[in-house]
Order: C-alpha cells, then sequence, then structure tokens
C-alpha cells in the first residue's frame, strides 16, 4: 500500500499495486479474524485446541488459547487501523 501511495504522490498510475495491496489486506484480515473468533470459541466453551504433549495439560492450553486470542484481537484492530490510515491517506492525495 506504501507504494500505491507513493505512485499517487507523484502521479503515476498505482492500480497494479493497490488492487493487490488491498486483496492482501483483506485476506490477511479475514484469517486473523477467522482464527481469532476460533481460539475465541473454544476459551468460550472450555475445550483447548491443542495437540499432544499440549493436549495433555488442558488448563495450559486453554491459558494459551486465550492468549492467543488476546493477540489475534490486537492485531486485527490494528490492522483495521493502519488499513484505515492508508486508505485515508489515499483518498486525501486523490484529491490533491
Amino acid at each position: 500500500m506504501l507504494v500505491s501511495l507513493y505512485l499517487l504522490k507523484v502521479k503515476k498510475p498505482n492500480w497494479y499495486s493497490f488492487i493487490p495491496a488491498m486483496f492482501m489486506a483483506i485476506v490477511t484480515l479475514s484469517a486473523l479474524l477467522w482464527e481469532t473468533a476460533k481460539f475465541g470459541y473454544a476459551v468460550a466453551v472450555g475445550k483447548p485446541i491443542a495437540q499432544p504433549p499440549l493436549s495433555n495439560y488442558p488448563a495450559a492450553a486453554l491459558a494459551l488459547n486465550g492468549v492467543f486470542v488476546i493477540v489475534g484481537a490486537v492485531l486485527f484492530i490494528l490492522g483495521i487501523y493502519m488499513t484505515g490510515i492508508l486508505l485515508s491517506k489515499a483518498s486525501e492525495l486523490k484529491k490533491s
């Protein structure tokens, strides 16, 4: 997206970098949201997602799942925030 902003700033075509950048942002944020929801559901029902040997310690596995939910939620929020900043900057540059 930064390359697209630079190309927009110097008044060059930027669609060939903007479209893939938006696709990557959408796919990445969707995957983060999916995994966060999946771990969140596991924590909510009390059935952790874990493979052996961690599955032998359900309390530790559930705690790690909770950490993954927190980290995933923070990364999703930051990703939305950064994408919003870049899109608003692109809109601002397009107007000028």
